[in-house]
């Protein structure tokens, strides 16, 4: 674990602070809980890099009113981004743990600590966007500044954000379908079954798949494989 950031001002702190009791309300989804291979602890720091890029948040300085601000902004725009966001259907070959009562409930747990983070989430920047406007002109500037910049960074904006390259689509796929990537057995069908939910056109060439595996430390299929038969089975 990596130690708990260091932030230049109390009142930045405080925005801070509250974002953190906000995003404590929901509950921590079933695909996220237990141990990962490492490939997937990989995979989370690409994505939650996608999530502030404006910010450029740093463990090891202290955070700034431009770089709280940027967060802010980001936030905000998340919000307004998950309103615009289209429906994703998933074919049911993804679906390969077993829904059950327990499941659902938990399901249902998650949805409504979902509803209840985003509410307190909106609360919360209504309150930072009134205590930066009460500091000295300077940090207001900086913090106001990195905000408009980072809110128009929309995630639904293809132009003006990270959010949405295609790699992100792919990485927040396979993050979340972690266990069944796991039990793909090649990479010829995990690019199929991408380009199944997210199109040939968004998803790229095999290539790029087997170049987003081996950056990310992922092997699929049998371990032991002679390297030979590997090729011949990703080529096939």
């Amino acid at each position: 674990m990596s130690k708990e950031p260091e932030i230049a001002s109390e009142w930045l702190r405080e925005i801070v602070s509250d974002f953190e009791r906000a995003e404590s309300e929901m509950p921590e989804p079933e695909f996220l809980r237990g141990d990962y291979p490492e490939w997937v602890a990989k995979l989370a720091r690409e994505i939650i890099g996608t999530l502030f890029p404006s910010a450029k948040l740093s463990p090891n300085k202290p955070w700034t009113p431009g770089e709280v601000g940027a967060m802010t902004g980001h936030r905000l725009a998340q919000l307004r981004g998950i309103e615009d966001a289209p429906e994703l259907k998933l074919p049911k070959e993804w679906e390969s743990i077993e829904v059950d009562g327990e499941t659902e409930r938990q399901f249902e747990k998650w949805c409504k600590g979902f509803v209840s983070a985003w509410i307190e989430t909106e609360i919360v920047i209504g309150k930072a966007l009134t205590l930066a406007a009460q500091q000295p002109h300077h940090e207001a500037k900086a913090f106001f500044k990195a905000f408009t910049k980072a809110y128009l960074k929309k995630p639904v904006d293809l132009q003006m954000t990270n959010f949405h390259r295609p790699t992100t689509h792919i990485y927040l796929l396979m993050f979340t379908y972690w266990r069944t990537v796991e039990q793909i057995p090649s990479v010829v069908e995990l690019h199929r079954r991408l380009c199944r939910v997210l199109t040939p056109a968004l998803v790229g060439d095999q290539k790029r798949i087997e170049k987003i595996c081996q950056r990310l430390g992922l092997r699929l299929g049998p371990r032991g494989r002679p390297s030979k038969k590997r090729k011949t089975d990703i080529a096939a």
